[in-house]
């Protein structure tokens, strides 16, 4: 017996046609949204947050949360290089709006309305990784924030180009997709920072 094929009608092959084209639609527009809004992909190139972060990571950067909260002290954001704006980096957060910030023989101190020349500790520097003794100082103004990488001997951050608007901030990293066996949320972040002011 021999089978019999129908074809299926114009009408409803344009109709197929069309759902196939809506959906398309929807999930692009929607991954556009996302990745403006909401949450992008970013991976890092270079070694200047070593040993937090590593050449090729796959990190997710929260774009959202900066609409209703401060960045804080500590915080590692990726943010559009002030003199290429094309070009994004990964640094953490050093310096706040109003903080006077000095780098000085590897060391930074802080003063602000609360403390004065206040120092806290930096764990994710490693040790003996602080030998490129630029020094800078500088007082931040309002919206104004200081970047430093990790890898203090391999980073260009605000120590050479100053201190960058807010504006120029992307987002925060919230979520480290690779390597599969550092995956996690909120990598490299600190929760307190404890400013001391030496007597």
């Amino acid at each position: 017996m021999e089978n019999v094929v129908h074809n299926a009608p114009q009408s409803a092959r344009r109709e197929s046609f069309g759902e196939t084209a809506r959906f398309v639609a929807t999930a692009i527009i929607a991954i556009v949204l996302i990745r403006t809004f909401l949450a992008s992909p970013f991976i890092v190139e270079g070694a200047s947050m070593d040993a937090t972060f590593h050449d090729n990571d796959y990190l997710i950067v929260d774009k959202l949360s900066y609409r209703f909260i401060e960045p804080q002290r500590g915080d590692i954001v990726v943010f559009r290089y002030p003199h290429n704006p094309s070009i994004h980096h990964i640094k953490r957060i050093v310096g706040m709006p109003g903080d006077t910030i000095s780098v000085h023989d590897g060391k930074v101190t802080v003063s602000n309305v609360q403390f004065k020349d206040a120092t806290f500790e930096e764990t994710y520097v490693l040790p003996g990784n602080n030998l490129m003794l630029l020094s800078d100082s500088r007082t931040l103004g309002e919206n104004e924030y200081y970047f430093m990488g990790d890898n203090r001997d391999n980073s260009l951050d605000s120590r050479r180009y100053g201190a960058v608007s807010g504006d120029f901030i992307s987002g925060r990293v919230v979520l480290r997709l690779f390597p599969f066996d550092m995956v996690g949320l909120f990598p490299g972040r600190v929760t307190h920072y404890t400013l001391t002011t030496s007597q």
